[in-house]
Formats: C-alpha cells, structure tokens, sequence
C-alpha cells in the first residue's frame, strides 16, 4: 500500500491504494484500498484491517471538508444494517481517479453534497434506518450510527442525551473523545408530537432495550434514593427501564457489576443496591450506583408476563408472593442472572447489621 497521498494503480488489475487517510471518523491514518470487488481501510497504528464489499454499497458522494481535503461519505444496504462509513483526507488529485473507479466497477455515481459550515447549534435530525442524521440549514452536518449509543437518557418534555460508546483503544490515550451529546426539542404543540415520535423511534433502534410487548414484570411509584425520586421500573429480558417524571433511564443487566441487599440503619427497610460498570447520566451528573428503597413491611403479589418455559428458565413462579424486598431480590436476581450480596451473621450492639463509619 502506499505510503503516501499519492494513489497508485496496478496496469494489470484496476487497485487504486492511498496513504495518509483517517478511517471510519476516528483520527488514526492508515491506507485505502479498492479492487474491482472490494475497498478496505488498514490502520496503520493497530493494523486493524476493515473490508467491505462493493455489493454492499447502496450510495456514495463526496463532501468537501477543507481546501485539498475531501471525504468519502458511503451508505450500505440492508446486508450492512444500512451503515454509514467515511474516510477523511482525500487530495483533489484523487477525486476523479476514485470517482471513475466507483462508476466503472461498482457501478455507483459519487456525487457531491455540501457540509454545513454555519456553526449553527439548531437544525433538523431525522431517523434514517440505523442512523440519526443532523441536518443544518439544509446541509449535512454529522450523523450518528444507533450500535454506537451505550445510553439513551429521556428527559420526558423536550431533551434527549445520548452516551456514546467509549473506544477501549482509546482510553488510555490524550484523545479527545466524544461521549455525550444533548437534543433539545422546543415544547411546541405539533414540535411535541414530533418530539415524541423520535423518541420512540429511537428507543426501538437502539440496541440496548425491548420492546414495550416484551415486558416482564413492571413496579409502581418505586422511591429511589439513587437516582432520587419515585419511578416506574419495567423489567425486560436484557434490559430494566426507569420512568420518572423527569428523566427515563435504561439500564442493561449486563451493566450491573454487583447487587447487594442490604437493611438500612435505624429503619425498617432495605435497601437494593446495584453496583455498574458504567455509570448512567442525568445532565452533568453521574451515578456509579442505584439504589431502590423496599419496606420491610409491605407485601407485594407480582405477575411475571413471560411464556411458562421461559419462567421455569427464569427458576421463578408465575406470580411472586412475598416482602416487597424479597419479591424485587428475587426478580433482579434472575433476570440479571446475578446473586444478591445480602450481610453475614455478625451484630453489634445494638443489633444490628452494621455500624455508622466516622468520615476523616
């Protein structure tokens, strides 16, 4: 491949390869490769190889970022999940070369679209199979494929916040990383009803959550102390959900880390504690745990709406009689497929499981 901005092509089979160009929105250089049947992009720092067949490729187009700088936009089709890729760093010179290529060998005309250049903070973002594209004044200007958002926070009247899925490669470098971007719809009569379609759209695309048929079991005006408030919790087969009046939550079992069941101090309620690996979000604040208040003293009888094997998988009953605490322990603990920590044997003095730590 070459190491260079300066593409090379094989006489005796059409391979056009271009160094120094940044893959897949990321900053790291590498080479680009096409073949009659195939274009690819190596990472010259992980030598990561990435291929993609021309079959796959729906659309293509140009769009210009800088003087002598050019990226290719391609669009794939349903064998691809209709993914978005591009590659940055183009010279002028190479534009007809790639341009011919694509129109002889993939039969695709690359045409050109114009990137917003405004610096507007408003425009119009739409849905488009599995990307959300942000359009300004008319023009494109970023869009955000949905297997890339590890969170979909809601805050039910007008924001949507998004958390990015974090590169692994990346976090132990001096990178500047995107991981959260916020929509702010105005609340406007027929803008609302648009609002909400998006967000349900969304929440349906994102591969984090189930369908609402897909519920499991679902509690009422439960009070959290982390995050405050009261919610509604939908429990799903891979996902339990958080409905408050301000904020929605999703939260994937595979995300708590650790639970833990513990009797809250001077108090007849426990306290469900979940530990995750990555914390949720509610505006600039960030919250490592959860925590749900159960009473000791209420009952609680819970329908489970799951097929009767999939409850004989779940090792629970069709309806869950018992202490509130218990029946939820019990629910989380087998759907999350994790074992609550619950405390040993050991008293103090005043019979209790624990003892109040002075801070230092």
């Amino acid at each position: 491949m070459a190491a260079d901005n300066t593409g090379s092509t094989s006489a005796s089979s059409p391979v056009i390869s271009i160094g120094n160009i940044r893959g897949l929105g990321g900053c790291d250089y590498g080479s680009f490769r096409m073949s009659n049947e195939f274009l690819g992009w190596k990472n010259k720092k992980t030598n990561s190889v990435h291929q993609y067949k021309c079959s796959d490729i729906s659309e293509g187009e140009w769009i210009k970022l800088s003087y002598n700088n050019n990226r290719l936009h391609l669009k794939f089709n349903e064998s691809k999940d209709h993914l978005i890729v591009f590659f940055d760093g183009f010279p002028d010179r190479n534009l007809a070369e790639i341009t011919q290529h694509f129109q002889k060998y993939f039969n695709i005309k690359l045409g050109n679209r114009k990137l917003a250049t405004k610096g507007w903070n408003w425009g119009e973002f739409k849905l488009e199979n599995s990307n959300l594209i942000f359009d300004i004044d008319k023009k494109y200007a970023f869009n955000i494929n949905t297997n890339n958002i590890n969170q979909l926070n809601v805050q039910i009247k007008t924001d949507i916040a998004i958390e990015l899925k974090n590169d692994e490669n990346k976090q132990n470098t001096n990178e500047d990383v995107l991981s959260e971007i916020r929509f702010y719809y105005p609340h406007e009569n027929d803008e609302n009803q648009n609002f909400q379609d998006l967000k349900n759209n969304l929440l349906d695309k994102v591969n984090i959550g189930d369908s609402k048929s897909e519920c499991i079991a679902s509690l009422s005006n439960i009070p959290l102390l982390v995050p405050r408030g009261r919610y509604e919790i939908e429990l799903y087969s891979k996902t339990f959900k958080l409905h408050g009046k301000s904020y929605d939550f999703t939260v994937q079992y595979s995300n708590i880390n650790k639970m833990l069941l513990v009797p809250k101090t001077n108090s007849n309620q426990y306290i469900l504690i979940f530990s995750l690996n990555n914390k949720i979000k509610q505006g600039q604040t960030e919250y490592p745990f959860i925590l749900i208040q159960l009473n000791n003293d209420d009952d609680m009888d819970l329908d489970i709406n799951a097929p009767e094997e999939d409850i004989k998988n779940y090792k629970l009953e069709k309806t869950l009689t018992g202490k509130a605490y218990d029946v939820v322990t019990r629910l989380f603990t087998a759907l999350a497929k994790k074992n609550a920590i619950i405390p040993g044997d050991y008293r103090t003095a005043k019979n209790e499981h624990a003892f109040k730590g002075q801070e230092i």
